[in-house]
């Protein structure tokens, strides 16, 4: 929702449709599901409407995100692996954002290099270097 908003898509409409044929708790994100709607798709899980619904719903997204030029325009690049496959953060499967700086990783390369962002690392080297410096 928040990517098809920022970038200003057409598929703003569609989407709105979408999220409305989900109860609106549901269709505010994932950080306002029930309780009892967690329970009922562990429960039910693949039979579960409410799962079945929401699939549907971000299935249709990632796919609108990746063949749009306006909304793929989110996408990022590891600069571990330098990848020319795009990123997308609705792929919690495999995308990883430093807790710190917010720098986008394949989570695959991330744990490679010793879970710790190259950046944050590098940035806490020449702050370390600057401060020796200064003590002298």
């Amino acid at each position: 929702k928040g990517v098809v908003a920022d970038y200003g898509c057409s598929f703003q409409e569609e989407l709105s449709h979408s999220l409305a044929q989900l109860d609106a708790h549901v269709a505010r994100g994932h950080d306002f599901y029930a309780m009892q709607d967690l329970i009922r798709i562990e429960i039910q899980g693949k039979n579960c409407p409410l799962y079945t619904n929401i699939s549907r719903c971000v299935m249709d997204c990632a796919k609108h995100i990746h063949s749009c030029p306006t909304c793929s325009q989110c996408a990022e690049q590891c600069p571990i692996c330098a990848s020319p496959t795009p990123l997308y953060p609705f792929e919690i499967e495999t995308f990883h954002a430093c807790n710190r700086c917010k720098k986008a990783f394949h989570k695959a390369c991330f744990r490679r290099a010793g879970s710790s962002c190259p950046f944050c690392l590098e940035g806490a080297t020449v702050s370390h270097a600057v401060s020796v410096v200064q003590a002298r």
